[in-house]
This record gives structure tokens, sequence and C-alpha cells, in this order.
């Protein structure tokens, strides 16, 4: 019987390790991971951010890690901050619209794309933010995807400036 317990238990751990940490993303669309990225970034919490970015060869780690601790100190202060509004997939890609909603402390409306890709089985942004050239790295075969991604979000932008100037 405390053979059981004890068995049970072990399982119970394991199971909460493995859903606690980067498999828990597998999970997650575009637009929950770039929402789980900004809520990390908000938290301080910036390894966990850093999981959630791609890991492309030749991208230097520290600088990475500099820029992630300028955009979470700008988030902490006010200063700065990104809200995603919806996402679009092409097979292993994908772009996210993305709103800087605070820049220099006051409100404002700036739409950019954020892409992604499926890395490992779960969705990762591009290190370059905006830009998916550095993802071609990772997937040569998707160049088309991310021209029809770039194409979509460009006129997805217009979309919401003109909704939102009538």
């Amino acid at each position: 019987m405390h053979r059981a317990c004890a068995f049970a238990c072990l399982i119970l751990t394991l199971s909460l390790i493995c859903g606690c940490g980067s498999n828990a993303s597998r999970d997650l669309s575009p637009l929950e991971l770039t929402r789980g990225f900004r809520d990390a970034m908000h938290a301080g919490k910036l390894s966990e951010a850093r999981g959630m970015i791609a890991k492309v060869e030749g991208a230097p780690e520290q600088d990475m890690a500099l820029q992630l601790k300028e955009m979470s100190d700008q988030m902490a202060s006010g200063e700065w901050d990104l809200e995603f509004i919806e996402y679009k997939q092409e097979g292993s890609c994908a772009v996210v619209v993305s709103n800087e909603s605070i820049k220099n402390g006051e409100p404002a409306f700036d739409l950019d794309p954020l892409y992604l890709i499926l890395q490992d089985g779960a969705w990762r942004i591009s290190p370059d933010f905006t830009d998916y050239e550095c993802l071609m790295k990772l997937n040569s075969g998707a160049e088309a995807q991310f021209d029809r991604l770039r194409t979509w979000f460009k006129l997805r932008k217009e979309q919401i400036y003109r909704s939102r100037s009538t």
C-alpha cells in the first residue's frame, strides 16, 4: 500500500514538472505563446521569455539577454508595452499582429508583425521579432509561407488602421 501511494505521488510530481516546463508551450497557439511571452516579460522572468524565442545558430545569446532585459525594464517602468491582436498560420510558420500600445510612457497604436516558427514541436518567436529572415536557417522551405504571411499582415494592418479611423 505504501509503495503504491509513493508511486502515485511520483507520477503526480512528474506530470506537474512536465506540465510546467517548456513542454507546456507545445499546446499553445502563436497568439497564446506571444501573450505568455509578454506576461513573462512583465514579471521579469527573462529566462522563461527567452525559452519562447527560437534558437537560431549564430544568434548571439548575450545580445538577446540584453535586449530582453531592456524590454522588460521598459515594461516595468510603464515606458513601453505590447499587446497581441490576432494571428495567421501557414504550415509551420505564423505571424501575430502586435501593437506597441505604449511608447515613451504614452498610449500608442503602432502595428508590427511578430513572426514565429514551429521548433521542436512548439511555437517560437523570431529572435529578430519583426523579421523572419533568420528563421529561414531553420526551415529553408518556408520562404513562400513567410511571404504569404507578410502579404497578409500588410493587408490586415491597413484594414485595422482604416477601421480605427472611421
